[in-house]
């Protein structure tokens, strides 16, 4: 049995009660909008994700006319989307070659 966290009237004058887990799930941050993987987040979703460690993103800017956005790094990873020459992006993370980024738009 769950306990209420607090209780609301409908428009049909009804009194419901609202249990905060379900709130909570309607609230979860989504790894297509937000940067962070278990092992590495964006600074400012720290106390909001679970993550090894919280990084402030450096800006950057796309200099080639297309760039694949990769879903691991390497060359046979599915490309998750693309950024255009002049493209704004936070990096996070700068190794072997590759980056790990955020699109800013």
């Amino acid at each position: 049995k769950w306990e209420p966290v607090f209780r609301i009237r409908s428009c049909s004058n009804k009194e419901l009660d609202i249990r905060f887990d379900w709130i909570a799930d309607l609230t979860a941050r989504d790894a297509r909008l937000h940067a962070f993987r278990s092992d590495l987040a964006d600074a400012r979703l720290k106390g909001e994700v679970a993550a090894d460690r919280f990084v402030a993103g450096r800006p950057a800017r796309i200099t080639s006319a297309v760039a694949d956005l990769r879903k691991a790094p390497r060359p046979d990873a599915g490309v998750n989307t693309q950024a255009l020459f002049g493209d704004d992006v936070l990096v996070f993370e700068d190794a072997e070659g590759w980056a790990w980024v955020q699109a800013e738009r």
